[in-house]
């Protein structure tokens, strides 16, 4: 899903819930600092391991984008202040 270059230093695995670990890479895609690859494996008895999902996801210091608020809101607030 992506280039070998944009994949950086394996991070320790998460433990998703039973059966399910996902391995994580760190990013080396430029404006993704904090984010990693991450491939979700199921691991049942007497199974042969089985992924689940790979995906980027971001980690507890990724940078991401704010909730959106409608833009309805957000004038409501803005005319709330010049209000004031």
């Amino acid at each position: 899903i992506t280039p070998d270059e944009t994949i950086g230093a394996e991070a320790p695995p998460v433990d998703d819930e039973p059966g399910v670990t996902s391995v994580r890479f760190a990013t080396l895609l430029p404006g993704y600092p904090g984010w990693f690859w991450t491939v979700s494996v199921a691991h049942l008895e007497g199974e042969e391991p089985s992924v689940l999902e790979a995906e980027l996801m971001p980690g507890d210091d990724a940078l991401i984008a704010p909730d959106w608020v409608p833009w309805a809101d957000r004038l409501a607030e803005m005319q709330a202040q010049e209000a004031r």
